[in-house]
């Protein structure tokens, strides 16, 4: 799995991206795309399979593989400060049994750096000169995301007594990892769909 697109955008500007699914059992997929930060939003593109949930995506239903992929195409409306995004997904590729068995899940991610009409980093302050930094001092790395609560993306209902171990460990091929940093998109499938932790907005 993996999210293509630019990786170095204008603030303020909307650049186009596309989650792609490949291996596993290679019948369906579906997918949940979400940014770190509130001063980005994800948007629709026409005919992208996808839907709004709140200020993630999710797949409208789930999509059939086409020459051994499956493809969702998005927007993202870049920050006006400039900065950092990063552009989380989840996907999984299903046999269509309806059942969990042999289905494939994972997550990506891709890191967009956001610059101001000169060219320059607007998110990235250069220190003083006549300043030295101070080496005792460590920076906080932030808070962490909630991930929310259960919803299958596929019936719009969730099983909160299913076992998430169990998923990971059907994975099987699904063509990417599901490693990659906090924070992650924790997930469930379910027998028509990716089943997603969505994270909370702070």
């Amino acid at each position: 799995m993996a999210i293509s697109g630019p990786t170095s955008v204008v603030a303020g500007t909307t650049n186009q991206y596309t989650f792609i699914i490949q291996g596993g059992p290679a019948v369906n997929g579906g997918v949940n795309l979400a940014v770190d930060r509130v001063e980005a939003a994800l948007d629709l593109v026409e005919n992208s399979g996808l839907r709004k949930d709140g200020v993630e995506l999710v797949h409208a239903a789930p999509k059939a593989f086409s020459n051994g992929e499956v493809r969702f195409d998005f927007s993202m409306i870049a920050p006006g400060n400039g900065g950092l995004v990063t552009i989380y997904g989840a996907g999984n590729s299903v046999n269509a049994s309806s059942s969990t068995s042999g289905d494939g899940v994972a997550a990506t991610k891709l890191e967009v750096t956001v610059k101001v009409s000169d060219g320059t980093d607007a998110g990235v302050e250069e220190p003083d000169s006549g300043t030295p930094l101070d080496a005792g001092i460590e920076v906080d790395a932030g808070t962490e995301v909630d991930a929310g609560t259960v919803a299958d993306a596929g019936t719009g209902t969730g099983d909160p007594g299913h076992d998430h171990d169990h998923d990971q460990d059907d994975d099987k091929g699904g063509g990417c990892s599901s490693t990659g940093g906090a924070p992650l998109l924790m997930f469930v499938l379910g027998s028509a769909g990716l089943t997603l932790l969505r994270r909370r907005r702070a």
